[in-house]
């Protein structure tokens, strides 16, 4: 059983025991949708790079005189990277929350440990963030 579904599995006995009601949904802020595009990029990239080299292979000759597969070999790894490292937040206090969203509150998991809260205890702020180094921002958060 891994890692992830254990913690699930403990975050759902927590928010039953604290009679949460019915689970809702799972919240994490770290992922973002970036590989929904740069995936199947990358596949159909690295698919005519490999078309090409075939080609050169056979001794037919590579398209743009020969300079498609050096090209697409680079470009099939940068998607590649490009999906895989974009689903990762990088904060300075670690990896983002967890969150196992119930009607009446909410299990927080931040780096294996599991806390509950009703939805009563907390107080919501929307905060704008910006991509960085966080240097100079001194926005304050707003109140939902």
């Amino acid at each position: 059983m891994g890692r992830r579904k254990r913690e699930r599995d403990r975050a759902l006995a927590i928010g039953a025991d604290a009679a949460y009601g019915r689970y809702v949904r799972f919240a994490c802020p770290a992922y973002s949708n970036g590989w929904i595009f740069f995936g199947p990029f990358g596949v159909v990239c690295g698919w005519v790079t490999t078309i090409d080299l075939v080609h050169i292979v056979r001794g037919e000759g590579g398209m743009w005189r020969g300079w498609f597969a050096p090209l697409g070999a680079a470009g099939t790894l940068l998607t590649g990277c490009a999906a895989f490292s974009d689903r990762t937040e990088r904060r300075a206090g670690g990896p983002a929350p967890r969150l196992y969203c119930f009607q009446l509150g909410v299990v927080v998991a931040t780096r294996g440990v599991l806390r509950a809260f009703r939805w009563t205890e907390l107080t919501i702020h929307h905060q704008a963030w910006e991509r960085g180094t966080g240097d100079g921002v001194t926005r304050e958060p707003e109140a939902l």
